[in-house]
Parts: C-alpha cells; sequence; structure tokens
C-alpha cells in the first residue's frame, strides 16, 4: 500500500468493505494496535487527513509540539497543506492556520 498511488489505495480500501461488508479501517482498528495499528491506518486513510489530524495533536492539549508542528508544516506542499486545513475546518471547527498563529510566536511564528 505505501508504494501505490492515493487513487490506487482509495480503490483499495472501497472494494475491501464492499466484498467484505466492514470497512478497512475499522478492521484496522479492531485487530491491530500501537505503532502498527498507526502505520496501517496513516496508509489507507487520505493524505491531508492524517496530516490534519497529526498537526491537531501537534497543538492539542498543554504546550505545543514545536518539532512535530514543524515538521509537518514545512515538508508539505502548499496545496496538500490548503486540502489538510479544509479538513482540518470541517473536523475540529477550528482555522487551522488561525490555530497556528494562536499556538506560536515570534521568529518560530515568522518561519512557519
Amino acid at each position: 500500500m505505501a508504494t501505490h498511488k492515493p487513487s490506487y489505495v482509495a480503490k483499495v480500501v472501497a472494494a475491501y468493505g464492499k466484498k467484505h461488508g466492514k470497512p478497512l479501517l475499522k478492521v484496522i482498528k479492531d485487530e491491530l494496535g500501537g505503532d502498527l495499528e498507526n502505520a496501517m491506518v496513516a496508509l489507507v486513510r487520505p493524505d491531508h487527513e492524517v496530516l490534519g489530524d497529526a498537526i491537531y495533536k501537534a497543538m492539542k492539549g498543554m504546550g505545543t509540539d514545536e518539532e512535530a508542528l514543524v515538521r509537518l508544516v514545512v515538508t508539505h506542499r502548499d496545496r496538500k497543506l490548503k486540502v489538510a486545513a479544509d479538513y482540518f475546518l470541517n473536523k475540529y471547527e477550528k482555522s487551522m492556520e488561525r490555530w497556528i498563529d494562536s499556538e506560536v510566536g515570534g521568529d518560530f511564528k515568522s518561519a512557519l
């Protein structure tokens, strides 16, 4: 799955659900755990969802995981970030850009 295009993975996920009557994502979550589960979930979900959720995780709770936030924002193209921001807004009902803006400051904010 990791070596295939997202469109192919989406077809496999849909075909699995149709053939077996349950979503592949649910089967993975029910049958696996820990890092293996996280890796498999990331492989079958759309990239923008994985990115949006990872950015949320980096900022939620006490303190921001600045290292993770930098890695996520800097290593992705603007187009992918835009789609992730739309997903983020729909899921978390918050603007990803505004939340990042409120979480960081100074030179770090300028760099992002």
